[in-house]
């Protein structure tokens, strides 16, 4: 079973060490006609995608920056506590713009999930003494926003220039920035956060540092095949995620970093199967970098799936992808198909590309530093990164948590069971579940809910990589199972577990699973309570695919991500 290398005696290069302002500038002077953004010129695709090359992106930076100057007040210092600002917008590139723009004007971007409460917004906005909210016009009106500055009236609110106004042809002058790397390494300039299901959600800040160790992936040795980051340079990637930090990953740092130009469609709209179809036709897309729900949901779309399997490649992220999905995707043995596994701490792992028919399959550079740890109550293997010195260029976790010695990834394996170097995922380790779209839900806390009905067993909510939650229940009783007039008898406890959490999580009928009397949940320990999840979704999964099956043939209309 393969371990990292040793690293006492290895000689390990340094990494590139280069800035996101200083890469783009450069491109912006000596390679000004390079593409780095196309989206559509309209709200209506058919008018075509407009291009913005590299000198375009810098120019609308600069622009950004001087607005943010004028319309905050003045440059600031990183130290300085009131120098956060919060944005909320469509998605699209200024979520880019503006955070280079932070870099540029030394201030931190802090971008709140929708999904935040008001008490979560706000504790957000204390903890990083965020004054002021910038809007996109739609977003001014948000319950959110609306009940959260309700109880601010001190916060200042303000609303973001028109994507055309911000990527105008005419140039301002440049906005200067002379750090150096060595100066800039340890500056935050972007706040994301961890689950906006809990009342409190933890800030995670990025610096300059950390991102870069995402670009020092193309300077790891390739002694064992290619690197994932491999798929992208030269190529027109179609990105459609939704969380935020999906969002700036792949419309800042990938084009950036690898060299390739990001496609977007309509920031303010949700996906469907149409919209695709006219971005595969209209954008020259070459890849696309997925949730599994778009995937799975794509499926269920004859033109839109066959345009997507001409495609060179598809990356998914996020969560599981179904086995389903990935051979409809995969059946004519042209697309390749990649998992990017990624971190909101480590960011995006540095993963070795697998042949066709092992793309559930991964196999990590030893420069991340990790080692698989087996777990002594299901024996399973966990990932974990360990501070090397040789290796601080690629290990992007310690710039948030300088004093740690390791770092546990809560990402659970097993083993391949023919190919040792490989390794086969399995979901998060503490039994958080990450949606198609990029949400999270603890279901611990609704499970211990449900559980109190006399009339079950045992409950377990899984849902990673689909687009809302499942229940499967093991019923206590054996009695006539006809599946509305049980749930009539149990939806009580189920609406009241529902209220944990935010609408868009919330249980429903159609994707509750009873389990087979002859098939009951494993347990960790025999004749214990405390259930086995990836073993009892596992003997369930051909009934949890045909439950998301019957979900989707019921709304065919649905777009292809939530919101």
């Amino acid at each position: 079973m393969e371990q990292p290398a040793s690293f006492t005696t290895a000689v390990v290069p340094p990494g590139p060490r280069r800035l996101l302002t200083k890469i783009i500038d450069h491109n912006a002077t000596f390679y000004p006609t390079k593409v780095y953004a196309a989206f559509p010129r309209t709200e209506s695709i058919e008018d075509g995608f407009r291009e913005l090359t590299y000198k375009g992106f810098s120019n609308a930076i600069n622009r950004a920056a001087w607005w943010l100057d004028e319309t905050l007040g003045g440059s600031v210092d990183f130290d300085t506590d009131l120098s956060t600002f919060a944005y909320f917008g469509p998605r699209d590139i200024r979520y880019s713009i503006l955070a280079v723009a932070a870099i540029k004007t030394g201030r931190k971007i802090l971008f709140p999930s929708n999904e935040c409460s008001e008490v979560g917004l706000l504790s957000l906005m204390d903890d990083t003494g965020c004054t002021d909210v910038i809007l996109g016009p739609a977003e001014m009106s948000m319950p959110l926003i609306e009940l959260a500055l309700a109880l601010r009236p001190d916060v200042r609110r303000f609303v973001v220039p028109g994507l055309e106004e911000l990527v105008d042809w005419e140039e301002v002058p440049q906005y200067p920035y002379d750090k150096t790397f060595e100066d800039a390494e340890h500056d935050q300039f972007m706040i994301l956060h961890t689950s906006c299901t809990t009342e409190k959600p933890i800030p995670i800040l990025y610096s300059n540092g950390q991102v870069a160790t995402l670009d020092a992936q193309r300077h790891m040795p390739e002694n064992e095949g290619l690197l994932w980051w491999r798929l992208l340079p030269g190529k027109r990637l179609h990105s459609s995620m939704e969380l935020q930090i999906a969002h700036v990953f792949s419309c800042l740092l990938l084009p950036v970093y690898f060299d390739a130009t990001i496609v977007l469609g309509p920031g303010d709209q949700p996906l469907t199967a149409s919209m695709l179809e006219q971005i595969y036709d209209l954008g020259a897309v070459d890849g696309g970098l997925y949730s599994p729900f778009t995937i799975e949901a794509a499926c269920h779309f004859p033109i839109a799936l066959s345009k997507m399997k001409k495609l060179d490649f598809v990356i998914y992220t996020g969560g599981t992808l179904p086995r389903a999905a990935a051979n409809a995707l995969t059946s004519d043995g042209t697309t390749k198909l990649h998992c990017m596994l990624a971190n909101n701490k480590v960011g995006v792992l540095p993963i070795y590309l697998q042949k066709p028919r092992e793309w559930f399959c991964f196999r990590f550079h030893p420069w991340l530093g990790y080692e698989m740890r087996r777990r002594n109550r299901d024996r399973r293997f966990e990932l974990v990164i360990q501070r090397t010195p040789q290796l601080a260029a690629f290990q992007g976790v310690f710039y948030m948590s300088p004093r740690a010695r390791v770092f546990r990834c809560q990402e659970i394996f097993d083993p391949h069971p023919d190919q040792p170097v490989l390794w086969l995922y399995l979901g998060p380790a503490d039994a958080m579940i990450t949606f198609a779209y990029g949400g999270d839900l603890d279901p611990l806390p609704m499970e211990e809910i449900i559980r109190q009905d006399p009339l079950i067993n045992a409950a377990i909510i899984g849902g990673n990589g689909r687009p809302r939650p499942f229940l499967l229940l093991e019923l206590a009783a054996d009695f006539e199972r006809v599946k509305e007039v049980v749930l009539d008898r149990i939806w009580p406890v189920i609406d009241a577990a529902n209220r944990k959490c935010p609408e868009y999580i919330k249980l429903t009928r159609p994707l509750v699973l009873f389990t087979d009397p002859g098939v009951p949940l494993r347990r960790t320990l025999p004749g214990t309570a405390y259930v086995d999840r990836y073993r009892s979704f596992g003997d369930y999964q051909e009934d949890i695919d045909e439950l998301y099956d019957r979900f989707f043939m019921k709304q065919m209309a649905l777009p292809l991500r939530t919101r």
